[in-house]
């Protein structure tokens, strides 16, 4: 065997190819002042997740996956508390007198039925509501739900410190022709046990921005106004639409009161001078039937940028969201028998390559 020589690899360049724009922000041009319009008190669900002290309520649906249970082996005469839910972070506002539904799936098993009188109590601030089964009802064996309406009065969010407490609980509990293990498990945390509490509830505010023009490049930004931050964004399903026409260049910053979001539309060559409609769609859940929607009219003056399109970069940091899309190209070759000549591409785009361009000139 002869002998062995050492392979040196040199390295000779990483190149961050990012897709986001690069430009300054240019002095607004327009005339719409910063202008609240959504959200009013709206229907939605918080879902029930976590469990113990961890007990949460989220109002998007993306939370689930996680399946958490409560186990009862024994009847009991007198109430008992089975599990226990909160939540902050809504933005202050009014909501109605209305009864907002609750539903938990449970399972009976080694015994033909059972009889409940299960309560629940909802607290909001200072406000506290309660209902229940009231009768006793019978809950055939195997798996079903119980479903209670809690009436609410008119009331306030003061702020997004305000909590509101979910406790279910069991007056009384009755087996029928009990067996050996007898028991009930209450079940929630996943789509197919999806327990959750039906509210009517302001969520956050969409607070629009003056637009900032680029020749035929129209930048619209619009605060996202909650106690959810960025999870207000991830976990949401968001659409933006201009005059009817649905956009999908965005980018997504920090902001102290909760998420900003910043719509990029080109507009087309022949576009004039004029009121134009831009509108957010958002919902919380891909089921949501009434979305959570606000648009505004804005008066937009156009310039010449000869039809190009004119990028932007945003001030704040974007947010380090996932689902960008990554590229690495390695192109290597042998130099003077003992030297690799190697060459290193990587490109993404979207959310991360927002970030990294700002830690770039902001981190160092």
């Amino acid at each position: 065997m002869g002998p062995r020589h050492a392979v040196r690899v040199v390295p000779l360049v990483l190149l961050l190819m990012l897709t986001a724009g690069l430009l300054p922000l240019t002095p607004l041009s327009g005339s719409a002042d910063a202008q609240v319009t959504c959200c009013d008190a709206h229907t939605y669900d918080f879902v029930l997740i976590e469990a113990g002290d961890d007990g949460r309520l989220s109002p998007f649906a993306a939370d689930l996956g996680q399946e958490q249970e409560a186990w009862v082996n024994q009847s009991t005469p007198q109430r008992t508390e089975i599990a226990k839910w909160l939540v902050s972070g809504m933005v202050a506002g009014d909501y109605p007198e209305k009864d907002w539904r609750f539903e938990l799936s449970y399972e009976v098993e080694n015994a033909a039925g059972m009889q409940v009188n299960a309560t629940i109590e909802v607290r909001i601030g200072d406000r506290t509501y309660e209902a229940g089964t009231l009768t006793n009802p019978t809950y055939s064996p195997g798996t079903g739900t119980i479903e209670i309406d809690v009436p609410v009065d008119a009331g306030r969010i003061h702020s997004t410190g305000d909590v509101l407490i979910v406790t279910f609980s069991v007056d009384t509990l009755i087996f029928n022709a009990p067996g050996d293990d007898a028991g009930v498990r209450f079940i929630w945390g996943t789509e197919e046990n999806r327990g959750f509490l039906s509210v009517e509830l302001p969520l956050f505010e969409m607070d629009w921005q003056p637009p900032i023009v680029q020749g035929h490049v129209v930048h619209f930004p619009v605060v996202l106004r909650s106690g959810f931050g960025q999870q207000l964004w991830d976990k949401a399903f968001v659409e933006f639409r201009v005059d009817g026409m649905t956009i999908s260049t965005v980018i997504a910053t920090t902001h102290p009161d909760g998420v900003q979001a910043i719509l990029t539309w080109q507009a087309p060559a022949s576009a004039e001078d004029g009121v134009y409609t831009v509108n957010l769609s958002l919902r919380v859940d891909s089921a949501q039937t009434i979305p959570f929607d606000g648009g505004i009219q804005m008066a937009l003056t156009f310039g010449d940028n000869g039809g190009a399109e004119i990028g932007m970069f945003p001030p704040a940091e974007p947010l380090r969201s996932g689902g960008s899309d990554l590229s690495v190209n390695i192109n290597a070759e042998v130099d003077s028998g003992d030297r690799l000549r190697r060459m290193v591409s990587i490109e993404f785009s979207g959310p991360m390559a927002q970030w990294v361009r700002w830690g770039l000139d902001n981190i160092g």
